[in-house]
């Protein structure tokens, strides 16, 4: 099933770049090198729902940020989850079910915002900001690394180009 969720972003992410490419978007053959391409993730990715205290208070390392009274950690065992600690009541999990098996990297960026990521391959991945006090990814998008795009116009670096070398009398 994640193969297949993995096929589909990845045609997605394709499509919209070969739909876009007249919108604004700079043609993928005229990069002179490889680019990052970011494209609105589907909300439902990330799941959000509220679990029981006791989860968020019997992680072995709570991730705090500089200033404020919040904090994360990952679930003991399962590093597709961050727990995340919204006031005294409150604790939340955060994942990707679509995608269990990968990590799912979290950081603070301020005392209320995480920035969470994940990687479907070594090209393709999402990522989302989260505000803890809203409870709801502000930002979110897929990113793919461009290698894709850019080797379908390009080649492989160290590969003769189509055409490359051939002789008019060939």
């Amino acid at each position: 099933m994640q193969h297949l969720l993995t096929a589909g972003l990845s045609l997605l992410a394709a499509a919209s770049l070969a739909a876009a490419s007249g919108a604004g978007r700079p043609d993928p053959c005229r990069w002179p090198e490889q680019r990052p391409i970011f494209e609105t993730a589907p909300r439902e990715l990330l799941r959000v729902e509220e679990v029981e205290r006791r989860r968020c208070e019997g992680q072995p390392e709570k991730i705090r940020p500089d200033a404020g009274v919040h904090y994360f950690g990952a679930e003991p065992g399962s590093p597709a989850r961050v727990l995340v600690e919204v006031h005294a009541e409150r604790c939340l999990e955060l994942s990707v079910p679509d995608y269990p098996h990968r990590l799912l990297r979290a950081r603070w960026v301020n005392p209320k915002l995480i920035y969470l990521e994940v990687f479907f391959n070594p090209h393709y991945g999402a990522y989302w900001i989260f505000d803890v006090e809203k409870q709801a990814a502000v930002a979110y998008e897929l990113q793919n690394d461009g290698w894709d795009a850019f080797v379908q116009c390009h080649g492989y670096p160290g590969e003769p180009q189509a055409g490359a070398g051939e002789s008019a009398g060939d």
